[in-house]
């Protein structure tokens, strides 16, 4: 398994989403089709080209704190090894985590979530175009992560610091970055994203062989929700 599909693995236990990969430099958007490789989303294009409009809200707020197992996290402040940061802000600190398995990562994230609406009315549309392959998958939610941390590692037994302030470094552990701290890795196999916004994670569906919509990564009941919906108003 290779790191972009353990990321991928990772965002579908945590949240039941795949990943947008590289996650926040990407430009994936709700409505985007492609296949999925090495379970990772790789983007087509976008229904719009054939004529589509696509119709998003926002939707409810999602938040990850993950760091994979066997990482060991030390915090330093003025050199000395300390169990948490203390309030005063203007102190020299350090943050050291050591990724001891393979395909390792740290999310820490508050996602805004951005939802097609009418999956059920797209879908129907999209089986009736001659150049739809019922391979394609469609991105139905996007997941941004804003000023987030994201840190993933192929080798094992890799070491990563951020150095700054200690207040800097309470917000790398709280997932929302305002000023990006000094960033080191001991691996140059080593994915990173300190402070940026973008999109981490998606929610995909597909038509079916036989003409039905699988959704992919989702909550069933909500998704159940919305193909109700969605049936009750194709058949006003």
């Amino acid at each position: 398994m290779g790191l972009a599909e353990a990321f991928s693995d990772t965002l579908q236990d945590q949240l039941q989403v795949y990943a947008a990969w590289f996650p926040v430099v990407n430009t994936i958007k709700v409505g985007d089709f492609g296949l999925i490789e090495d379970g990772v989303f790789r983007s087509m294009g976008n229904i719009s080209k054939f004529g589509i409009d696509v119709v998003t809200a926002s939707g409810r707020e999602a938040e990850m704190d993950f760091v994979s197992d066997g990482t060991t996290l030390t915090r330093f402040v003025a050199g000395a090894q300390v169990p948490k940061y203390p309030p005063v802000a203007n102190l020299d600190a350090k943050l050291e985590l050591e990724f001891k398995r393979e395909n390792s990562c740290m999310v820490k994230a508050k996602f805004s979530v951005i939802d097609m609406q009418d999956i059920h009315g797209v879908a129907r549309r999209l089986k009736e175009l001659e150049e739809w392959d019922r391979s394609f998958k469609v991105v139905s939610s996007t997941y941004t992560g804003e000023k987030c941390i994201i840190i993933a590692c192929r080798e094992a037994g890799t070491k990563v610091s951020f150095s700054g302030k200690a207040n800097v470094l309470q917000q790398v552990e709280l997932g929302k970055v305002e000023v990006a701290p000094a960033f080191e890795s001991s691996s140059s196999a080593c994915f990173k994203s300190v402070g940026e916004t973008g999109v981490v994670g998606i929610r995909l569906f597909k038509i079916g062989f036989f003409g039905g919509i699988d959704v992919l990564g989702h909550d069933p009941k909500k998704v159940e929700v919305e193909m109700l919906k969605g049936k009750l108003q194709s058949d006003l």
